[in-house]
């Protein structure tokens, strides 16, 4: 499954879109590596998302079966390792 697709069906980001933009300005890693929105994931890979806002490190436990994931779902595709709100100063 595509990085863009995933970031979606596991509630880490709110759409597809949003998960491909974020790809294009490097602030997703797959593997210690800027992923681009197109790279596919696998379980046991390690994800992280430094956003302005949040920083999210976690651990792809499992691929949804279809696109269309609950919300509950959603949350057990990953494993949280490591969670930083961010406060943004404008």
């Amino acid at each position: 499954m595509r990085i863009d697709e995933f970031l979606k069906a596991s509630r880490l980001l709110r759409s597809r879109s949003l998960a491909k933009r974020a790809c294009e300005l490097g602030f997703v890693k797959i593997d210690g590596k800027v992923a681009k929105a197109g790279k596919e994931v696998a379980p046991g890979q390690r994800l992280v998302l430094d956003l302005p806002i949040r920083f999210l490190e976690a651990e792809v436990v499992r691929l949804p079966e279809n696109r269309n994931v609950s919300k509950e779902a959603g949350r057990a595709l990953i494993r949280v390792l490591r969670r930083e709100e961010r406060d943004l100063e404008l």
